[in-house]
């Protein structure tokens, strides 16, 4: 039990936890200096280190069903976003064409003024 608070309180004297973020069995003992299969003879050991798995698996879940709506909500602004630019493409198209439109007309109210003089 000493051994998985050391490695919980990340102070592992012979165990190496820095690239790991779990705690296995192989760690436990490790830092126990005894063999994995030694642990079975500590139920509560065992016990205490499966509890630390199914918090753990339940967190990833957690996060997993968290990051599935985030990317739900990224699609669906996307979609919006796409909607938008669209929209404001079509009013764009229709600018430059009224825009086209009034310089024509101004070129010929301009030919029409110099052919009167």
């Amino acid at each position: 039990m000493m051994a998985i608070d050391r490695l919980l309180a990340r102070h592992a004297q012979k165990a190496n936890t820095s690239d790991t973020p779990r705690i296995s069995k192989s760690m436990v003992a490790r830092e126990a200096g005894h063999s994995r299969t030694t642990l079975y003879k500590y139920p509560k050991v065992l016990e205490r280190l499966k509890s630390f798995e199914a918090t753990a698996k339940s967190s990833k879940q957690n996060e997993i069903m968290s990051l599935r709506q985030e990317i739900a909500k990224l699609k669906q602004e996307t979609g919006t976003a796409r909607d938008l630019m669209a929209a404001m493409l079509l009013q764009m198209r229709e600018m430059e064409r009224q825009t086209a439109s009034r310089i024509r007309q101004a070129v010929r109210m301009t030919q029409a003024e110099g052919s009167d003089t």
